[in-house]
């Protein structure tokens, strides 16, 4: 196991348990139902902590209070350290809309719509269920083969 795991743990709390599983700093004997079986404890820990006497001697502080004031002061401080001037401000907006269509293409349909879809049934592909819903938004906007629609996009 790895080291990682303790500071994931320490500095992100939960994000940080579920990022070291996902990585691979801590495995479980039991394949089947380690994981399981540490989910519930912690929900059982949780659950029974309030009404523990040694939850109500330790006051205020609790080790989930501790991870999670360590990660929320680590996020704030990185946030505080960034300057958003308007050069970063442009790499900002390059970053999170200037991305591909081929991007697009792997969990889109053709009609490259990014929002969700009106499906009737679980088998229905993602393209008809997504040419429903834009029929039914023409039908609710009573758009007519007359009107001229200007498509803004919404991102």
């Amino acid at each position: 196991h790895s080291p990682q795991f303790y500071w994931k743990v320490m500095t992100h709390a939960d994000l940080g348990l579920a990022d070291a599983y996902i990585n691979g700093d801590f495995s479980f004997v039991d394949k089947d139902s380690g994981l399981l079986n540490l989910i519930m404890i912690l929900i059982a820990n949780r659950d029974g902590s309030s009404k523990s006497n040694h939850a109500k001697k330790r006051g205020w502080w609790t080790p989930m209070f501790l991870t999670a004031g360590l990660a929320s002061a680590k996020y704030f401080l990185k946030h505080v350290s960034r300057q958003n001037t308007l050069t970063q401000a442009r790499r900002n907006i390059s970053r999170h809309y200037d991305l591909s269509n081929e991007l697009f293409g792997f969990f889109l349909d053709d009609t490259m719509t990014y929002s969700a879809a009106v499906f009737k049934s679980e088998d229905e592909d993602l393209k008809t269920a997504q040419m429903r819903k834009i029929y039914l938004l023409i039908d609710k906007a009573r758009i007519e083969r007359n009107h001229e629609v200007l498509e803004i996009g919404c991102g």
